[in-house]
């Protein structure tokens, strides 16, 4: 189990994943904001999609901010409990064709069988280490005019993300979809 980790880490970090056009994930670095990369504004700011590992937990969905290296993300324990978990392994999604993605809204309720129809067609943000896969979500809080981005487990299906280090879930929120399939 331990090499399996290993292997998932050094693959997840070194690997840029490309899917001809549509979405793939780059390293976050200290330079300047990547243009291709998926952002999203509110009034803290411009915020990117970002992937982030928590050790023994898996690849998680998480939102950072310009300048922003470190961030919280909502991660799923083996008992479904979420923890707050801190990560310095960023990448982030970007697309050399952003008229390909779109956002989606949906409930928890009604994405299972939207997936089981394959009336959509999320973007894959990650896996946990129960080999649940994790699609990207976002969730926009009218009240407070802010926009989160996090993790939709396949298994769960809502959505989980870390707004001022706390962990919060929704069922009503907007999924990432792409308008084709990738042939990787």
């Amino acid at each position: 189990m331990l090499l399996k980790i290993i292997v998932f880490i050094t693959y997840s970090l070194t690997l840029e994943v490309t899917c001809e056009g549509e979405y793939y994930w780059r390293p976050w670095t200290r330079g300047s904001p990547l243009e291709d990369a998926i952002t999203a504004r509110d009034h803290r700011g411009i915020s990117y999609i970002v992937e982030a590992y928590a050790p023994n937990l898996g690849i998680f969905i998480g939102q950072a901010f310009v300048h922003q290296h470190q961030i919280n993300i909502s991660a799923f324990h083996v008992n479904t409990t979420l923890i707050s978990q801190k990560s310095h392994a960023l990448k982030v999604l970007c697309s050399g064709n952003k008229d390909t993605l779109a956002w989606y809204p949906t409930t928890s309720h009604v994405l299972r069988n939207e997936l089981e129809t394959s009336s959509v067609n999320p973007v894959i943000g990650g896996q946990n280490a129960q080999d649940d896969i994790l699609y990207i979500g976002k969730y926009v809080d009218t009240l407070a005019r802010t926009i989160h981005f996090g993790s939709i487990c396949d298994s769960l299906l809502h959505l989980h993300y870390n707004y001022n280090n706390v962990d919060k879930i929704q069922y009503h929120y907007e999924i990432l979809i792409s308008n084709d399939k990738c042939n990787k």
